[in-house]
């Protein structure tokens, strides 16, 4: 069987279904690092006595700052799975 070559070939399209959950966990994550981090910056206060929540306010920033790179890196991760897919092949 002949290749058919590059510039003929038409990519794979992605189905939408499989972006949709991918990205809709991401939100859930985002969440739950922010939650996490804002809970024991609070516990943080609590056990330091502190009067204003300086430690509150900290943690939930490296809380955000954390889930944005996760959010970052998994884009970054798709782009890559999307470059790296093949071409599909229509000579079929």
């Amino acid at each position: 069987m002949q290749q058919t070559p590059k510039k003929f070939r038409k990519p794979i399209p992605k189905k939408g279904i499989d972006k949709f959950f991918r990205f809709s966990a991401l939100g859930t994550q985002m969440f739950g690092i922010i939650l996490v981090f804002t809970y024991a910056g609070m516990k943080l206060n609590e056990y330091m006595q502190c009067e204003k929540p300086y430690y509150t306010a900290a943690l939930a920033l490296v809380g955000v700052i954390l889930a944005l790179g996760v959010v970052m890196k998994e884009v970054i991760n798709y782009k890559q799975d999307i470059d790296d897919d093949p071409p599909a092949d229509i000579s079929q």
